[in-house]
């Protein structure tokens, strides 16, 4: 069957694809071909903010199809890569997961690694080593951070060392059209020769800073304007150099991109991605430097970059993050006490072009954690994250429960929930990459569907659904809640020998509760062997388990029996991280969970319990002491309660007193005050003196 997609409203036709990644996959490889597909445009009505326009958002449209072709500008490599950099780089991460994975446009990106630079040669120079292999070795170093900060690899690397006759033509070119100029071995780009062109307009991106001096480089003598900026530079003696036909030299900063931007990618690019720290001048430079090697005959024709995405900046404190003010902080530093999905958490927290405050976690003397501060959120919500996969995951282990199928209000009211968030999200996605929206719309669904596991009978078909989405919108994101600490068949067999424990116990357990011995010692003799053959690390955990059943049976005592399925429940698993719960009339429910955390829970728990008692027995004995308060002061004779109080001197038959201290005759008021207080007394008397006859007749 041949689709004529111009009779169907192509929007909407994607948009109903798009929701089901499998079916537009299938689509594509099954039903067309590409003479058959052929559109002109993919719209997904996604909307960005254009650092061209950077007061609107506007709707992203490709070139050419659903074909995105995007570089973004990578390190200059000479230093250990900082949070800054974690920041601008996990989110170029995630906006190409988002078009990728789920707005399914076919990305081509590539990315660049600036491997000669005046602060490469400045630092290699002070710590006196090669050129080269210094900028190799951070780049190493760089891709190491990457990689454990979970950033995907581009499709191109392109790196300046490897690319200079393609740097050399490119400024050859711009030097013919007029907009550059040769100056003592060096060559520099004519701002105003680039400016008085009707078809070009310079600083496109910030035409502020391009007016302010400050914002020029340093002056030199070879410029004719201060504007002007180096393409090519002579090199001075010891330094690295490249044969050209200027001189021998080395490219400067901003030519790089554009020059390797346009040997990969072409003329135009879909979008140009980076921090906004590099809006200018490198960003406008490159705009300027590739328009005046097309040098096409407008505006219009000129525009070489479509969209520019920018990176919001990061402060610390409110503070710009350098050496100098001690608030430099290393990726591989922050890695050392949190994932990289928890980072990644942090920043996807925060709307992608904002700028964002970080206020770093506090460390003791020896480099423990003492304070969380900016990071205790993400670390939170990876918890709450984790232990919900976990958790479906165990369900999922026990295959389906409950044999009826049959949706009740509550299945009806969750699906309707989901629904909801699915369209919710999509919304947010459209909204310039909004993934707090996508987050907090997550949130929503994971509390419903824990709310939902208190059911009796829940339906593992709608359990898998909400699993499904929920981890399909994190992978989008790039987080990723995998266990890929083991191997597969080492996980495989633990996991199941964890099974088989868990089962064992729960069977044990139901005899137990029966009364039934004969039954639990028939369980324990047939589990023997099948313990002895464990091979994984609970093995003899296993084995213990039943030996100490079967040694405990002797006393036929119920309550002994259930010491040890406590023990095992609340010590001995938690050593393997692995979290069970006991729920009434089901089966129990084992989680794996992080050992270190498991253990800090079980002790906090304890620690409460512990807590908990200590106030009970406080109370308790507070409770005693004031009953035998209390029945001391019942003791006393209401006719001796005032004589020894030195404020009064006089008394009547009763005990009372008449006069005050003073040897004055107390007045209405005090008098009816002492009568009270006798009274009271007089009650409390008599009521001892029952219970006291009461004893009596006892004993």
């Amino acid at each position: 069957m041949i689709l004529n997609l111009k009779k169907i409203n192509q929007k909407i036709f994607f948009n109903i694809l798009i929701k089901n990644k499998q079916s537009i996959n299938y689509f594509y490889s099954n039903q067309l071909t590409k003479k058959q597909f052929n559109m002109e445009q993919y719209l997904t009505g996604l909307k960005v903010k254009n650092s061209f326009k950077p007061n609107e958002l506007e709707e992203l449209k490709p070139q050419k199809g659903r074909q995105l072709k995007i570089y973004n500008c990578g390190p200059t490599v000479y230093d250990a890569s900082h949070m800054g950099h974690a920041r601008t780089y996990v989110t170029v991460d995630m906006i190409r997961r988002i078009l990728e994975k789920y707005f399914n446009y076919d990305i081509f990106f590539a990315m660049n690694i600036t491997d000669i630079d005046d602060k490469i040669i400045q630092r290699s120079n002070e710590q006196g080593a090669n050129f080269s292999e210094f900028a190799r070795k951070w780049e190493l170093d760089y891709w190491e951070d990457m990689k454990a900060l979970g950033i995907d690899y581009p499709d191109v690397l392109v790196r300046v060392s490897e690319h200079m006759p393609e740097i050399i033509d490119f400024i050859q070119k711009i030097i013919d059209n007029g907009y550059a100029y040769e100056s003592n071995g060096s060559v520099y780009f004519s701002v105003p020769k680039f400016q008085e062109s009707p078809n070009h307009q310079y600083a496109k991106l910030d035409p502020l800073k391009a007016k302010d001096p400050k914002e020029q480089e340093e002056e030199n003598k070879d410029k004719r304007d201060s504007r002007d900026f180096a393409l090519w530079k002579a090199s001075k003696p010891d330094e690295p150099k490249w044969k050209s036909q200027w001189s021998e030299g080395r490219p400067g900063w901003h030519i790089e991109c554009s020059a390797m931007a346009n040997y990969v990618l072409g003329f135009p690019i879909d979008i140009h991605m980076g921090g906004i720290d590099l809006k200018f001048p490198h960003h406008d430079n490159e705009l300027a430097q590739t328009e005046a090697y097309y040098n096409k005959q407008s505006k219009e024709e000129n525009q070489w970059i479509n969209y520019f995405i920018h990176a919001g900046h990061l402060n610390i404190n409110g503070l710009k993050m350098s050496k100098s003010l001690k608030n430099f902080i290393t990726i591989k530093n922050l890695l050392k006490h949190f994932t990289s999905r928890q980072l990644r958490l942090l920043f996807i927290m925060h709307q992608y072009n904002s700028v964002m405050d970080y206020a770093p976690h506090t460390e003791d003397e020896k480099g423990n954690l003492l304070e969380l501060n900016s990071m205790q959120e993400p670390v939170t919500r990876d918890q709450y994250y984790t232990n919900f996969f976990r958790t479906i995951i165990a369900i999922q282990r026990q295959g389906s429960i409950g044999n009826n199928q049959k949706w009740n209000k509550k299945e009806f009211s969750l699906n309707q929930i989901l629904m909801d968030a699915k369209q919710n999200i999509h919304a947010h996605f459209l909204n310039n990459f909004n993934t707090l929206g996508v987050i907090k719309e997550i949130d929503q669904i994971i509390k419903e569907t824990n709310l939902y596991l208190k059911e009796e009978n829940v339906n593992m078909t709608l359990l898998n659904k909400v699993f499904n989405y929920v981890k399909f919108i994190f992978e989008c994101i790039g987080l990723d809640f995998e266990d890929r600490n083991v191997s597969n068949q080492k996980k495989d067999l633990f996991l199941k020998e964890i099974d088989l424990i868990a089962k064992f116990r729960d069977q044990a357990r139901e005899f137990s509760q029966a009364k039934e011995f004969e039954k639990i010692q028939e369980l324990a003799e047939k589990n023997k062997d099948t313990a002895q053959n464990c091979k994984s690390e609970v093995a003899k955990l296993f084995q213990d388990f039943i030996q100490n059943i079967l040694s405990s049976l002797s006393d036929k005592n119920p309550k002994k029996l259930f010491e040890i399925f406590d023990k095992i429940r609340d010590e001995d698993l938690p050593q393997f991280g692995i979290k069970l719960e006991d729920r009434n009339g089901e089966p129990s429910l084992w989680i794996e969970e992080d050992k270190d955390v498991l253990l800090k829970e079980i002790e906090a728990k304890k620690q409460l319990k512990l807590k908990q008692q200590a106030e009970k027995e406080k109370k308790e004995k507070e409770k005693l002491l004031k009953q035998q308060q209390e029945l001391e002061q019942m003791k006393i004779n209401p006719k001796e309660m005032f004589l020894k109080n030195p404020e009064y001197t006089q008394f009547n038959e009763h005990g009372i007193p008449t006069h005050d201290k003073e040897g004055k005759e107390l007045n209405k008021k005090n008098q009816k005050y002492v009568q009270k207080l006798y009274d009271q007394q007089a009650k409390k008397y008599e009521q001892y003196l029952k219970m006291q006859e009461q004893q009596q007749k006892k004993e």
